[in-house]
């Protein structure tokens, strides 16, 4: 239960900056709009498109807050429309060839460009990349109707500068999913402590912080532990006491099973079969990671695994048969 919170407490913030990119965008559609149905920009053939936009803008912020739509839903539906509205936008002023028509779509491209970095922003990665696939098609055609040297020769450079917004979206992406796997690790670390010690997090917290704060000695931090209630108390030894006697059991399990290994590659052998990864057999034996290879390697060699066997599973195999 408490590792799901923390997932939806992660993913709560993820939808935070969707929930920010949403507002934004929809205000700027609404303003734009406005202003566009006033005479103040654009032209009036947009004008019942910018109604039709401002009303689905509305409904679709009004439905997120009523919790209708989930975020990234809503967001992907408006960042699309806008990005939609301003492609059809750079078309329109292609054909209408008007003087000044290559000076008018480079200012939808920055308008677009604020559209794809709110997209990036929100982590919608895929809508980044299908966004840029179009406006790549819709600033070639409108290069191929104008025949207009600036936008030929400005192309390039905002397609670089595209390239490097989706570069940024992917990393933005991938390091959203790095934290929230590492998030659920040390959540899962975490319950699995509170349980062994059978407290709650803020009374195993404060003991802790009170050790700490007071620099204990080995001495006085038994003593601290006494003062834990009966049942804590009682359950701590009893897990500490089950714990050390499984460890010896295994450990000479594996001594009988494999006897020609040395003490510290038996201490190895047994954190590979606890399926361990070789950055947390470094932390618990505070060994450097190329000694752990080294052992590794004269594991495999002293028992004569086969090159093409994992080792866990040549260990595996030794302790069953």
């Amino acid at each position: 239960m408490d590792t799901m919170k923390n997932k939806v407490g992660v993913r709560t913030i993820i939808d935070s900056q969707r929930e920010a990119a949403l507002h934004t965008t929809s205000i700027t559609i609404l303003t734009g709009s406005i202003l566009n149905l006033v005479g103040l920009v654009g032209y009036p053939d947009f004008h019942i498109s910018n109604i039709v936009f401002i009303c689905i803008t509305l409904l679709t912020s009004v439905l997120t807050r009523l919790k209708v739509l989930k975020p990234i839903a809503a967001c992907n539906f408006v960042l699309f429309l806008a990005s939609s509205d301003v492609l059809g936008e750079m078309m329109f002023i292609a054909f209408k060839g008007l003087t000044d028509s290559a000076f008018q779509i480079l200012c939808e491209c920055i308008v677009f460009t604020s559209i794809i970095c709110m997209a990036a922003f929100a982590y919608l990665r895929m809508l980044v990349n299908l966004s840029l696939a179009a406006w790549t098609i819709t600033y070639a055609i409108c290069c191929y109707i104008t025949h207009n040297c600036l936008l030929l020769n400005t192309g390039g450079l905002i397609m670089v500068i595209y390239i490097f917004v989706m570069y940024l979206s992917i990393k933005m992406h991938h390091t959203v999913r790095k934290i929230i796997a590492k998030n659920t690790e040390l959540q899962n670390d975490e319950n699995e402590l509170l349980d062994f010690f059978k407290m709650d997090k803020k009374q195993l917290l404060s003991y802790i912080r009170l050790a700490q704060d007071r620099n204990l000695s080995e001495e006085e931090t038994q003593n601290l532990l006494s003062s834990l209630n009966v049942e804590s108390s009682v359950t701590i030894s009893q897990n500490v006491a089950y714990m050390m006697r499984q460890q010896e059991i295994e450990y000479s399990k594996m001594k009988e099973r494999m006897p020609e290994l040395t003490p510290s590659e038996l201490e190895i052998a047994r954190l590979i079969l606890q399926e361990k990864k070789q950055t947390e057999i470094v932390k618990l034996t505070g060994k450097h990671k190329g000694n752990i290879t080294v052992q590794r390697s004269t594991i495999r060699k002293t028992l004569n695994l086969p090159k093409d066997e994992s080792l866990y599973e040549g260990l595996k195999n030794r302790m069953t048969n």
